[in-house]
C-alpha cells in the first residue's frame, strides 16, 4: 500500500462524510417545513450561536442534524458548526469565548474542570467509547504492538484514554510501545496506510475502510469501559445568562431523526 492509495482513502472519507451531510440536508427539506409551520421565529430574534466539534466521525451527526432540520432555530438560536480538530483546541476556543458551545469529549471537559475551568457538561450523547484500535495487516495480536508505534490525535483526549485503557487489557507496559500524535483522523489513515505508524484508533466510516484495505481490528473500546464520549459544553457564565441556550443541543431530537428509517438505512450501506 503506497502513496496511492493512502490518497485513495482519504478521498474516500471524505466523500463518505459529504455524502452522510448531503443525505442530511436532502431529508431536512421534507422536516424543515412543518418545523418552521410550527414555531415562527422572525430574523431579530435570531441568536448566532458559534458551536466546535471535534471531526468528521459518524457520531458528529448530531450537530450538523441539529443546524440542517433547524431545531435549535425554534429556541431563537441560529446554529454554526465550525471544526476545530481536538478536544484540547475545542476546550481553548469555548473558554477564549471564540465559540459558545462544544461538541467535544468529556475527557477534555473533565481535566478542564479539574485545573478550575468554568465548563458544563449539560448532555452526553455516548455511554462508551465508539472507537477500535486498527493495525497493520501484519499485526494480528495486541502482543505484537510491543516495540510498535500507536498513532492518536492528541495527549490527554479520548484518543490516548483508549489506548491506555488496550494497554492495561493486554497487560501491556505503555512504556513497550511509542505513542505519537499523529493527527486528524485522516492524518492517521494516511501514516497507517504508509507505514509510518503501526496502529491507531478510529471512528466509522474510517474503520470500514481500514479494514477494507486489510487492516486488524485489535479492540473495540467500547467493549472495555463505560465512557461519556461525545459531550455538549457551555462555560458556567454564558448557561447562567442564556439558559435557554442548552436546548439548542436538542440531542434527543437530533438522534432521534438519525436513528429515523432513512439515514439509518444509508448509513448501513457502508
Amino acid at each position: 500500500m503506497g502513496r496511492l492509495a493512502a490518497q485513495q482513502i482519504l478521498s474516500l472519507a471524505e466523500m463518505m462524510f459529504k455524502i452522510l451531510r448531503g443525505l442530511v440536508r436532502a431529508l431536512a427539506i421534507v422536516a424543515i417545513v412543518p418545523a418552521f409551520t410550527a414555531v415562527h421565529v422572525s430574523g431579530a430574534e435570531i441568536t448566532q450561536v458559534h458551536a466546535g466539534y471535534g471531526g468528521i466521525a459518524g457520531y458528529q451527526l448530531p450537530i450538523w442534524v441539529n443546524k440542517e432540520i433547524g431545531i435549535s432555530r425554534k429556541y431563537g438560536i441560529e446554529l454554526e458548526p465550525l471544526l476545530i480538530s481536538g478536544g484540547a483546541l475545542n476546550m481553548q476556543a469555548l473558554l477564549a469565548g471564540s465559540i459558545q458551545m462544544s461538541q467535544n469529549s468529556a475527557a477534555s471537559a473533565i481535566q478542564a474542570a479539574l485545573r478550575g475551568a468554568p465548563v458544563v457538561l449539560v448532555a452526553a450523547l455516548e455511554n462508551r467509547m465508539p472507537l477500535q484500535i486498527i493495525a497493520r495487516p501484519e499485526i494480528k495480536t495486541p502482543q505484537q504492538l510491543i516495540g510498535k508505534k500507536i498513532g492518536i490525535l492528541r495527549y490527554g483526549g479520548s484518543n490516548d484514554t483508549g489506548v491506555q485503557w488496550a494497554l492495561r487489557r493486554w497487560k501491556i507496559d505503555p512504556r513497550q510501545v511509542a505513542i505519537l500524535q499523529s493527527g486528524a483522523t485522516n492524518a492517521r489513515m494516511t501514516a497507517l496506510t504508509l507505514g509510518q505508524i503501526d496502529a491507531t484508533i478510529l471512528s466509522y466510516p474510517e474503520i470500514y475502510l481500514a479494514r477494507k484495505l486489510g487492516m486488524n481490528v485489535l479492540a473495540d473500546l467500547g467493549d472495555f469501559n463505560a465512557y461519556p464520549n461525545t459531550s455538549l459544553l457551555f462555560t458556567r457564565s454564558l448557561i447562567e445568562k442564556q439558559r435557554p441556550w442548552q436546548k439548542t443541543c436538542s440531542v434527543r431530537k437530533s438522534k432521534r431523526f438519525i436513528m429515523s428509517g432513512p439515514i439509518a438505512m444509508a448509513a448501513s450501506r457502508f
